[in-house]
Protein backbone atom coordinates (compact mmCIF):
# COMPACT_ATOMS: atom_id res chain seq x y z
CA UNK A 1 0.00 0.00 0.00
CA UNK A 2 2.83 2.40 0.85
CA UNK A 3 4.51 1.71 -2.50
CA UNK A 4 1.36 2.24 -4.56
CA UNK A 5 0.52 5.49 -2.78
CA UNK A 6 4.04 6.88 -3.16
CA UNK A 7 5.18 9.56 -5.57
CA UNK A 8 6.56 6.88 -7.87
CA UNK A 9 3.02 5.76 -8.80
CA UNK A 10 0.90 8.80 -7.85
CA UNK A 11 -2.60 7.25 -8.02
CA UNK A 12 -5.52 9.62 -8.67
CA UNK A 13 -7.06 8.61 -5.31
CA UNK A 14 -5.43 6.99 -2.30
CA UNK A 15 -5.46 3.18 -2.53
CA UNK A 16 -6.57 1.56 0.75
CA UNK A 17 -7.16 -2.10 -0.20
CA UNK A 18 -4.42 -4.65 -0.80
CA UNK A 19 -6.22 -6.34 -3.71
CA UNK A 20 -6.58 -2.99 -5.48
CA UNK A 21 -2.93 -2.19 -4.78
CA UNK A 22 -1.81 -5.45 -6.41
CA UNK A 23 -4.06 -4.79 -9.39
CA UNK A 24 -2.68 -1.25 -9.67
CA UNK A 25 0.92 -2.47 -9.58
CA UNK A 26 0.56 -5.28 -12.10
CA UNK A 27 2.18 -8.69 -11.83
CA UNK A 28 5.70 -7.62 -12.86
CA UNK A 29 6.22 -4.79 -10.36
CA UNK A 30 4.42 -6.82 -7.67
CA UNK A 31 6.87 -9.69 -8.20
CA UNK A 32 9.74 -7.22 -8.01
CA UNK A 33 8.40 -5.85 -4.73
CA UNK A 34 8.21 -9.38 -3.31
CA UNK A 35 11.78 -10.08 -4.43
CA UNK A 36 12.93 -6.89 -2.74
CA UNK A 37 11.29 -8.00 0.49
CA UNK A 38 12.89 -11.46 0.19
CA UNK A 39 16.28 -9.82 -0.40
CA UNK A 40 16.05 -8.24 3.05
CA UNK A 41 16.22 -11.78 4.49
CA UNK A 42 19.19 -12.75 2.31
CA UNK A 43 21.07 -9.58 3.32
CA UNK A 44 19.64 -8.79 6.77
CA UNK A 45 20.08 -5.43 8.45
CA UNK A 46 23.26 -5.39 10.52
CA UNK A 47 26.12 -3.16 11.55
CA UNK A 48 28.27 -4.67 8.80
CA UNK A 49 29.47 -2.01 6.38
CA UNK A 50 29.65 -4.67 3.67
CA UNK A 51 26.03 -5.75 4.19
CA UNK A 52 24.89 -2.12 4.14
CA UNK A 53 26.77 -1.48 0.91
CA UNK A 54 25.37 -4.65 -0.68
CA UNK A 55 21.82 -3.57 0.16
CA UNK A 56 22.40 -0.07 -1.19
CA UNK A 57 24.04 -1.19 -4.41
CA UNK A 58 21.48 -3.94 -4.96
CA UNK A 59 18.47 -1.62 -4.94
CA UNK A 60 20.24 0.96 -7.11
CA UNK A 61 21.43 -1.67 -9.56
CA UNK A 62 18.05 -3.40 -9.77
CA UNK A 63 16.15 -0.18 -10.41
CA UNK A 64 18.61 1.12 -13.00
CA UNK A 65 19.01 -2.23 -14.78
CA UNK A 66 15.25 -2.31 -15.19
CA UNK A 67 15.19 1.31 -16.39
CA UNK A 68 17.79 0.63 -19.07
CA UNK A 69 16.06 -2.60 -20.05
CA UNK A 70 12.93 -0.58 -20.76
CA UNK A 71 15.03 1.45 -23.20
CA UNK A 72 16.18 -1.77 -24.89
CA UNK A 73 13.12 -4.03 -24.73
CA UNK A 74 10.42 -3.67 -22.08
CA UNK A 75 9.73 -7.42 -22.21
CA UNK A 76 12.98 -8.14 -20.34
CA UNK A 77 12.55 -5.42 -17.70
CA UNK A 78 11.67 -7.77 -14.85
CA UNK A 79 14.52 -10.16 -15.66
CA UNK A 80 16.89 -7.19 -15.65
CA UNK A 81 15.48 -6.11 -12.28
CA UNK A 82 16.14 -9.55 -10.79
CA UNK A 83 19.65 -9.68 -12.25
CA UNK A 84 20.48 -6.28 -10.78
CA UNK A 85 18.95 -7.12 -7.41
CA UNK A 86 20.67 -10.48 -6.97
CA UNK A 87 23.96 -9.77 -8.72
CA UNK A 88 25.69 -8.60 -5.54
CA UNK A 89 25.13 -11.81 -3.58
CA UNK A 90 28.63 -12.97 -4.49
CA UNK A 91 29.99 -10.07 -2.44
CA UNK A 92 28.10 -11.39 0.57
CA UNK A 93 29.54 -14.90 0.07
CA UNK A 94 33.11 -13.64 -0.34
CA UNK A 95 32.83 -11.21 2.59
CA UNK A 96 31.57 -13.98 4.89
CA UNK A 97 33.89 -16.76 3.73
CA UNK A 98 37.05 -14.72 3.05
CA UNK A 99 36.62 -11.32 4.73
CA UNK A 100 40.29 -10.35 4.49
CA UNK A 101 40.33 -11.05 0.75
CA UNK A 102 37.12 -9.11 0.20
CA UNK A 103 38.44 -6.17 2.24
CA UNK A 104 41.70 -6.18 0.23
CA UNK A 105 39.77 -6.15 -3.05
CA UNK A 106 37.64 -3.24 -1.83
CA UNK A 107 40.80 -1.33 -0.92
CA UNK A 108 42.20 -1.95 -4.39
CA UNK A 109 38.97 -0.66 -5.93
CA UNK A 110 38.83 2.50 -3.82
CA UNK A 111 35.98 1.26 -1.64
CA UNK A 112 34.42 -1.53 -3.72
CA UNK A 113 36.04 -4.31 -5.68
CA UNK A 114 36.28 -4.36 -9.46
CA UNK A 115 35.85 -7.41 -11.68
CA UNK A 116 39.34 -6.87 -13.12
CA UNK A 117 40.97 -6.97 -9.65
CA UNK A 118 38.84 -9.94 -8.61
CA UNK A 119 39.87 -11.95 -11.66
CA UNK A 120 43.54 -10.98 -11.31
CA UNK A 121 43.63 -12.09 -7.66
CA UNK A 122 41.20 -15.02 -7.63
CA UNK A 123 40.90 -16.13 -11.27
CA UNK A 124 37.14 -15.61 -10.96
CA UNK A 125 34.85 -12.67 -10.27
CA UNK A 126 32.23 -11.97 -7.62
CA UNK A 127 29.66 -12.05 -10.42
CA UNK A 128 30.77 -15.63 -11.17
CA UNK A 129 29.96 -16.50 -7.54
CA UNK A 130 26.54 -14.84 -7.79
CA UNK A 131 25.86 -16.69 -11.03
CA UNK A 132 26.82 -20.10 -9.60
CA UNK A 133 24.74 -19.51 -6.49
CA UNK A 134 21.63 -18.53 -8.46
CA UNK A 135 22.02 -21.55 -10.74
CA UNK A 136 22.10 -23.80 -7.66
CA UNK A 137 18.88 -22.13 -6.47
CA UNK A 138 17.18 -22.92 -9.77
CA UNK A 139 16.98 -19.38 -11.13
CA UNK A 140 16.12 -19.35 -14.88
CA UNK A 141 19.38 -19.88 -16.79
CA UNK A 142 19.35 -16.57 -18.63
CA UNK A 143 19.62 -14.50 -15.45
CA UNK A 144 22.72 -16.15 -13.88
CA UNK A 145 24.50 -16.08 -17.24
CA UNK A 146 23.66 -12.42 -17.82
CA UNK A 147 25.06 -11.58 -14.36
CA UNK A 148 28.27 -13.47 -15.17
CA UNK A 149 28.66 -11.60 -18.47
CA UNK A 150 27.82 -8.08 -17.33
CA UNK A 151 31.33 -6.95 -16.29
CA UNK A 152 34.14 -5.66 -18.47
CA UNK A 153 36.07 -8.92 -17.98
CA UNK A 154 33.43 -10.73 -20.07
CA UNK A 155 32.81 -8.04 -22.67
CA UNK A 156 33.97 -10.30 -25.54
CA UNK A 157 31.96 -13.35 -24.49
CA UNK A 158 28.88 -14.38 -26.50
CA UNK A 159 25.74 -15.25 -24.50
CA UNK A 160 24.38 -18.79 -24.96
CA UNK A 161 21.34 -18.79 -22.69
CA UNK A 162 20.88 -15.08 -21.98
CA UNK A 163 19.95 -12.54 -24.64
CA UNK A 164 22.28 -9.77 -25.79
CA UNK A 165 19.63 -7.26 -24.69
CA UNK A 166 19.56 -8.60 -21.12
CA UNK A 167 23.35 -8.59 -20.85
CA UNK A 168 23.43 -5.03 -22.21
CA UNK A 169 20.81 -3.90 -19.68
CA UNK A 170 22.76 -5.39 -16.77
CA UNK A 171 26.02 -3.85 -18.01
CA UNK A 172 24.41 -0.43 -18.16
CA UNK A 173 22.84 -0.97 -14.74
CA UNK A 174 26.25 -1.88 -13.29
CA UNK A 175 27.85 1.21 -14.84
CA UNK A 176 25.03 3.41 -13.52
CA UNK A 177 25.46 1.88 -10.06
CA UNK A 178 29.10 2.99 -10.14
CA UNK A 179 28.05 6.55 -10.98
CA UNK A 180 25.85 6.71 -7.88
CA UNK A 181 28.02 4.64 -5.50
CA UNK A 182 31.69 4.93 -6.45
CA UNK A 183 33.93 7.71 -5.19
CA UNK A 184 35.02 8.57 -8.75
CA UNK A 185 31.54 9.14 -10.15
CA UNK A 186 32.91 11.30 -12.99
CA UNK A 187 34.90 8.47 -14.57
CA UNK A 188 31.96 6.11 -14.04
CA UNK A 189 29.64 8.60 -15.76
CA UNK A 190 32.01 8.93 -18.72
CA UNK A 191 32.04 5.12 -19.09
CA UNK A 192 28.24 4.97 -18.86
CA UNK A 193 27.79 7.69 -21.48
CA UNK A 194 30.20 5.95 -23.85
CA UNK A 195 28.40 2.59 -23.47
CA UNK A 196 24.92 4.12 -23.59
CA UNK A 197 25.71 6.04 -26.75
CA UNK A 198 27.35 3.02 -28.40
CA UNK A 199 24.65 0.41 -27.79
CA UNK A 200 21.46 2.47 -27.54
CA UNK A 201 22.26 5.90 -28.94
CA UNK A 202 21.51 7.51 -25.56
CA UNK A 203 22.73 11.07 -25.12
CA UNK A 204 23.69 12.87 -21.90
CA UNK A 205 20.20 14.28 -21.42
CA UNK A 206 18.48 10.89 -21.62
CA UNK A 207 21.01 9.18 -19.35
CA UNK A 208 20.61 12.01 -16.84
CA UNK A 209 16.82 11.68 -16.95
CA UNK A 210 17.05 7.96 -16.22
CA UNK A 211 19.41 8.43 -13.29
CA UNK A 212 17.29 11.16 -11.69
CA UNK A 213 13.90 9.55 -12.37
CA UNK A 214 14.84 6.32 -10.60
CA UNK A 215 15.55 7.97 -7.24
CA UNK A 216 12.01 7.57 -5.75
CA UNK A 217 11.88 3.98 -7.06
CA UNK A 218 15.18 3.23 -5.31
CA UNK A 219 13.83 4.73 -2.08
CA UNK A 220 10.66 2.62 -2.26
CA UNK A 221 12.57 -0.59 -2.90
CA UNK A 222 14.99 0.21 -0.06
CA UNK A 223 12.08 0.64 2.36
CA UNK A 224 10.72 -2.76 1.30
CA UNK A 225 14.12 -4.16 2.35
CA UNK A 226 13.81 -2.33 5.68
CA UNK A 227 16.52 0.30 5.26
CA UNK A 228 16.88 3.86 4.03
CA UNK A 229 19.15 5.05 1.25
CA UNK A 230 21.56 7.96 1.91
CA UNK A 231 20.02 11.43 1.75
CA UNK A 232 22.28 12.86 -0.98
CA UNK A 233 20.22 12.42 -4.12
CA UNK A 234 20.89 11.23 -7.62
CA UNK A 235 20.66 14.72 -9.08
CA UNK A 236 23.38 16.17 -6.84
CA UNK A 237 25.69 13.21 -7.53
CA UNK A 238 25.12 13.66 -11.25
CA UNK A 239 25.78 17.41 -11.08
CA UNK A 240 29.05 16.86 -9.20
CA UNK A 241 30.14 14.22 -11.73
CA UNK A 242 29.38 16.54 -14.64
CA UNK A 243 31.28 19.41 -13.02
CA UNK A 244 34.29 17.16 -12.50
CA UNK A 245 34.15 15.95 -16.11
CA UNK A 246 33.94 19.54 -17.35
CA UNK A 247 36.92 20.56 -15.22
CA UNK A 248 38.96 17.63 -16.52
CA UNK A 249 38.09 18.50 -20.10
CA UNK A 250 39.00 22.15 -19.55
CA UNK A 251 42.36 21.24 -18.02
CA UNK A 252 43.22 18.84 -20.85
CA UNK A 253 42.14 21.17 -23.68
CA UNK A 254 44.98 22.87 -25.58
Amino acid sequence: LRTVNSAAFSPAARVTRVDRAISFLGIGPFRSLLMGTAMSDLVPASDSAVASEIRRRSVINATLSKAFAEEVDSKIAEEAFLGGLLGSLGHLVLARKAPATHAHLCDLGDGWSTAADEFALLNYTVDDVSSDLLEQWGMPDMIPEAIMLRSETRIDWTPRRATDDLVTSLRLGLMAERVLCNSDSATALADLLTMGRKVLGLNLLRVSEILVATEPLVANLARSMKFEVPEHGHESILENALETLEARYTQSAP
